[in-house]
């Protein structure tokens, strides 16, 4: 029976039970949130409208309202899909061609369990949250 407890105990632990799913969805020329604060392990589903896409760029390209990719990820006009959060900063991300309309937005990483000591700890969390 211990060992029982002890694996179920491992798997609760290191399963991401606590992750969460968001929505960013394109209303007019906005993303809409514009800015999210998330967990490693959240996912982020888009669902972009035809005359939208999404493209990760550099917090200068971003600040400068540029276009150009980081190497990040480049969903194409249309896109309803998800992206899992696998590691921990800021994500900056804009619509190429509305950007000048300030269609951009921020997707902050970095929620997670700060104790070494908890199951559930998170080397790569900056803000402390959730430590079982």
């Amino acid at each position: 029976m211990k060992r029982f407890l002890i694996a179920l105990l491992y798997v609760f632990c290191s399963s991401n039970l606590f992750a969460t799913t968001y929505t960013i969805e394109t209303i007019g020329f906005d993303f809409s949130p514009q800015n999210i604060d998330a967990n490693v392990g959240d996912s982020i589903h888009f669902d972009l409208g035809q005359s939208h896409n999404a493209v990760e760029v550099s917090e200068s390209t971003y600040n400068s309202n540029g276009t150009t990719s980081n190497g990040g990820f480049i969903l194409p006009f249309g896109a309803d899909t998800t992206i899992v959060l696998d590691s921990a900063g800021i994500i900056f991300y804009i619509c190429s061609p509305h950007v000048n309309f300030d269609m951009k937005g921020t997707i902050t990483v970095g929620f997670g369990c700060t104790d070494p000591t908890a199951c559930n700890y998170d080397s790569l969390a900056v803000i402390d949250t959730n430590c079982l």
